[in-house]
């Protein structure tokens, strides 16, 4: 889970790494690099959004707290890229943890020959690919996640709420509920998710069975499954 491998349509493709890089609190920057294993020169756009969850939903907005640099890039087959993401003061995250999305587009070059006549100019993404930035507070290097799960019914669909109060991110996979019977049942269409600090998040389920049993998950790694336990006061 170090390395993230991309294949993009024309033929490149790119090895980003790491996936899910860090700002430390006694850090002013952190590293990522890009390498292109293609056969083309891929020619890169790189931007930073603050990214919140807002009634269980991901938005992202632009900001000027964190800058990457270089900003665009271009990569010959073979040949890797430095990226330096750079906090500025006012990415500030006090004791707990601030979020954001590094989001790399592909800008396909075709040459002015080959471009139709009557062409609209403008930008075209061959392909985009996002990856998680964490900085944290002082206090958010050492503490683990609060979860805790409950059901929300709406507009006739069930779906499975999971909090965080603590003051890091939680990246779960494998997120599913352990049979009384003793099976863990791994939730459908649910293979990665991230429960921001302080936030939570929504996944639609088909039917509220699929909940019977204890919620469990691997949490920023896959040594072992965590509980994560109910809401309190959720009748289960």
């Amino acid at each position: 889970m170090a390395l993230a491998s991309i294949t993009a349509p024309a033929g490149n493709s790119l090895l980003i790494w790491p996936v899910n890089p860090t700002i430390r609190h006694d850090e002013q920057a952190t590293a990522l690099w890009i390498e292109n294993q293609g056969r083309t020169t891929a020619h890169l756009q790189l931007r930073v959004f603050e990214w919140h969850q807002t009634d269980g939903e991901d938005t992202y907005r632009p900001q000027q707290a964190v800058v990457g640099s270089p900003p665009m890039t271009r990569i010959a087959p073979g040949q890797r890229q430095l990226v330096r993401l750079t906090r500025t003061a006012e990415a500030a995250p006090g004791a707990g943890e601030l979020a954001y999305r590094i989001v790399v587009d592909e800008i396909p070059v075709q040459p002015v020959e080959e471009t139709p006549a009557g062409t609209p100019v403008g930008v075209r993404f061959q392909f985009r690919y996002s990856i998680p930035l964490f900085v944290n507070g002082d206090a958010a290097d050492q503490e683990a996640p609060q979860l805790a799960w409950e059901l929300e019914r709406r507009d006739g669909q069930v779906f499975l709420l999971v909090h965080n109060r603590g003051l890091r991110h939680a990246r779960l996979t494998g997120l599913g509920f352990r049979r009384p019977g003793g099976a863990h049942v791994p939730l459908e269409d649910v293979q990665l998710g991230y429960v921001l600090a302080g936030s939570f998040a929504r996944w639609p389920l088909a039917d509220a069975a699929q909940t019977d049993g204890t919620l469990e998950a691997h949490i920023e790694d896959h040594q072992r499954l965590h509980v994560i336990p109910p809401m309190r006061g959720t009748a289960r």
